[in-house]
């Protein structure tokens, strides 16, 4: 274990200890704390498994994954102000300590679903894989696009909270198109070549991402409430059990968000990328 990855347990450790002395601190970062020491102790994981991770391999991706992350969040955000399916409680009433913590948070999302796909990948889960090869011509493709761009705008057109689903789903075939037609890394490409691991991944991570996410949220003093409108009487921790269905293709939407800035910035040779 690196210095780095033992930072992350004593950051989780010391925190879920100090969250429960009833730590004002604590109790209004617990997310980003949480989120923070997640990340350092799986990446640690993933390099000592691979030789490579993502905190190593390059710091300057690092910061563009955060902020992707916290761009990519705040689009959701704009659409839960017209679909309201969930809010926040207990914020502090400094705008500092408000903004300062919301920016925290979004900027783990990315890199804690990312690191989570990459701990799978440094234990093989779904190493063997395979699919048919996906056949899909660049007018299709098109088709897919147009059809996407209409699923994330009628949301806005026609706001209703049972419409968020339609959101999660469509950003996925809206962008990960995109990405293709640039030449970058895609998921269709992927499935075009008859891999589905990286796809399979990050559903899973989103699926663990989303228990983290709930847990660490639950015993916290800011946190989000939700008005999921569907089954809202089923719930494990804050979360109604159907809200979790979200977690896996959000992961990907995550994924191709990243991928699409990424691609956006090396065409104005921004940023150099390994």
């Amino acid at each position: 274990m690196f210095p780095y990855g033992w930072a992350g347990i004593v950051i989780i450790a010391s925190a879920e200890w100090v969250l429960f002395q009833r730590n004002s601190f604590i109790s209004i970062y617990c997310t980003p704390v949480m989120w923070t020491g997640y990340i350092l102790l799986a990446d640690n994981i993933v390099y000592r498994r691979l030789g490579d991770s993502i905190l190593i391999r390059n710091r300057w991706r690092v910061l563009l994954i955060a902020l992707v992350s916290v761009l990519s969040w705040l689009i959701f955000e704009g659409y839960n102000v017209l679909l309201r399916n969930w809010h926040y409680i207990n914020l502090p009433d400094n705008r500092f300590l408000r903004y300062s913590g919301y920016f925290w948070s979004f900027a783990t999302i990315t890199p804690g679903i990312l690191v989570t796909a990459d701990i799978l990948r440094a234990y093989d889960v779904f190493g063997t894989a395979r699919i048919r090869p996906l056949k899909l011509s660049k007018k299709s493709l098109w088709i897919i696009i147009i059809l996407s761009a209409g699923g994330s705008l009628y949301p806005l057109l026609f706001p209703n909270n049972y419409l968020f689903p339609l959101v999660w789903v469509s950003f996925i075939f809206l962008i990960d198109p995109i990405v293709y037609l640039m030449d970058g890394k895609s998921l269709i490409q992927e499935l075009m070549n008859g891999n589905p691991q990286t796809p399979y991944r990050l559903l899973l991570a989103g699926f663990i991402c989303g228990i983290l996410w709930e847990f660490w949220n639950y015993w916290a003093g800011t946190k989000w409430v939700y008005t999921v409108p569907y089954f809202p009487e089923y719930k494990l921790f804050e979360m109604p059990i159907a809200g979790f269905l979200g977690f896996p293709p959000f992961a990907i939407e995550c994924y191709v968000l990243y991928q699409l800035f990424k691609e956006l910035l090396k065409k104005v040779n921004i940023f150099v990328f390994y």
